[in-house]
């Protein structure tokens, strides 16, 4: 893992730089497990529209990484 994260650094393909994250030509955020928790409880609470917009952008941030 240490490796990887080294060579993806090193090749400028992963970037830290103040109040930035850029990975592969994309800007990040990290987001707190805590905070996809709650997230997650909301929608469960909400209903069935509120899981699938949960699901739809948990797909789009897949789809956008890979």
């Amino acid at each position: 893992m240490y490796g990887y994260l080294t060579k993806l650094i090193i090749s400028k393909k992963l970037q830290f730089t103040e109040g930035k994250i850029i990975g592969f030509d994309v800007p990040f955020a990290l987001v707190p497990m805590e905070s996809l928790k709650y997230m997650t409880e909301d929608a469960m609470n909400k209903g069935i529209q509120s899981i699938t917009d949960l699901y739809f952008y948990g797909w789009v941030y897949g789809f956008v990484v890979t």
